[in-house]
């Protein structure tokens, strides 16, 4: 329950209680015009504060985007080495296939030569 609504429930029981008089209604809108002018207060600051909240928020946001545009740019990058790597490795490892092959082949050239 807010604020406003349990005061205006105790001036209403307060009024019941007893007779009104012009005085006591005026009071009544007097307390009533004080209570929306603070309440108007409280609704600006909050509207202050969701204002700035907002613009954090949107501030965050296109820091994450930055953040993911980024973080994909280092994903392809990475994906481009790790191909690069694969074929690096195929070609060494042909390389060390004609290497063994080529030794192979001096190792029967050598025994034939030491018969």
């Amino acid at each position: 329950m807010s604020v406003i609504t349990r005061r205006y429930q105790d001036l209403f029981q307060a009024e019941r209680r007893s007779p009104r008089t012009a005085s006591s209604a005026v009071d009544t809108v007097e307390h009533f015009r004080t209570l929306y002018e603070e309440s108007q207060g409280t609704v600006v600051a909050a509207q202050a504060e969701v204002t700035s909240l907002q613009v954090q928020l949107d501030e965050a946001n296109m820091e994450l985007a930055s953040k993911d545009t980024a973080m994909q740019s280092l994903t392809e990058q990475c994906n481009a080495l790790k191909s690069l790597m694969i074929e690096k490795d195929e070609k060494l490892q042909k390389f060390n296939q004609k290497l063994a092959a080529i030794r192979a082949g001096l190792a029967k050239e050598l025994g034939k030569v030491s018969c």
